[in-house]
């Protein structure tokens, strides 16, 4: 019997240990999606923290500001809550 070919790469991938690393992308990705500003780029995510480079001290208190919000429409756009804290990294 045939099995879905996504089924097939979820264990692959799955077996090669890179499931962390595909999770950490999708929310970056998602984060691209959802961000509304040039100010702020995802660059990390691990254990549940999303961390974000900011331009400048003005940048990184709009995201304080922001991270409840952005958290929840991150999760929203993946279908599950992954992030639960947003924090910013001045460059």
């Amino acid at each position: 019997m045939f099995r879905p070919i996504k089924d097939l790469v979820v264990r692959e991938i799955n077996k090669a240990g890179l499931s962390g690393e595909v999770k950490a992308l999708a929310v970056l990705r998602a984060f691209d999606r959802v961000c509304e500003s040039d100010g702020w780029r995802a660059r990390s995510f691990k254990d549940g923290v999303l961390r974000v480079e900011v331009d400048g001290s003005g940048w990184a208190q709009k995201l304080h500001v922001s991270r409840v919000e952005l958290a929840r429409k991150v999760n929203e756009e993946l279908g599950e809550e992954m992030v639960k804290k947003v924090v910013s990294d001045v460059s």
